[in-house]
């Protein structure tokens, strides 16, 4: 469709600007090919449990050396001879009678050299078309940055609540703060829906990094609502609530520094560093870290 464009371009605008508006077109169309001939080479078919092997996942029950992860939104046995604690990073590395054998995600880098090089010279002749706006991994760091900064305000908001009433809380109170806890869940899983996966060679895996962590935030609502039906004290469901906060607040950090290590070499760790929004949420952790 480029190629045609080009043509159509190299008849109709006039000299010289029909020769850069020609080239462009055609270099876009490279890019294209390229892009497309590189995702489709990353597809591999394979079936049953071996499948996860090279899957990244994260440790929900410490693993000394066994315990258990999270992985595609299931549950899994896991073993590694290193000692990991719950919110870890870990890659399958074997499965052995239906358990995985974990290590700790190690930072890989990748660099397109080539296609890199061909989106560097479109841009350059493109560049005389003025400021276009972020682009689409800029977009998508201020929306992962933005939706889990809301996140962390709506739930601090509902610890300070329950701290601040103390032994005097009551049902009424906890059953109202639960409920703000799962609201701010489903906004967050929605808006992290909505956004998709990144147009990056790294892109599936950040959609399954935000997949893990909805799952992660999930399993720490159950765990809210099995001690709402125990019929346990105000006081001593409020606190199940504190801790299930502060698990989903570390789970939201692990996952916000995954997503930065991806593509260490391209517009994706860029759009994370430069992101004002993923600065906000910095600001957020270090200041729950403290």
């Amino acid at each position: 469709m480029f190629l045609l464009l080009a043509l159509l371009l190299l008849v109709f605008v006039p000299s010289p600007w029909n020769l850069a508006a020609a080239l462009v077109s055609a270099l876009l169309g490279a890019a294209e090919v390229l892009f497309w001939e590189r995702r489709m080479r990353r597809h591999k078919v394979r079936t049953g449990i071996d499948e996860l092997v090279g899957s990244t996942g994260q440790v929900t029950a410490p693993l000394d050396p066994a315990g258990q992860i999270i992985i595609r939104g299931e549950f899994w046995e896991a073993h590694s001879p290193i000692p990991m604690a719950a919110g870890t990073r870990v890659r399958v590395v074997r499965i052995e009678d239906l358990r995985l054998e974990v290590r700790p995600v190690e930072e890989s880098a990748s660099w397109a050299a080539g296609s890199a090089a061909v989106l560097l010279v479109v841009l350059a002749l493109a560049g005389c078309g003025g400021d276009e706006g972020p682009n689409a991994s800029e977009e998508y760091a201020d929306g992962v940055c933005s939706s889990l900064s809301t996140w962390a305000d709506d739930v601090e908001a509902t610890v300070k609540t329950l701290a601040d009433q103390g032994l005097s809380i009551d049902e009424q109170d906890v059953r109202s703060a639960v409920d703000d806890v799962k609201a701010a869940n489903e906004e967050l899983t929605d808006d992290l829906d909505g956004l998709g996966a990144p147009e990056t060679e790294d892109g599936e895996q950040a959609e399954q990094e935000l997949d893990d962590l909805a799952t992660a935030l999930s399993a720490q609502v159950d765990k809210v609502d099995e001690a709402l039906d125990s019929g346990s004290r105000p006081a001593a469901i409020a606190g199940t609530i504190t801790n299930a906060v502060a698990t989903g607040a570390t789970a939201v950090n692990s996952t916000y520094q995954n997503l930065r290590q991806l593509d260490p070499a391209g517009e994706l760790r860029d759009a994370f560093e430069d992101s004002d929004e993923c600065k906000q949420l910095e600001d957020q952790l270090d200041r729950d870290n403290d």
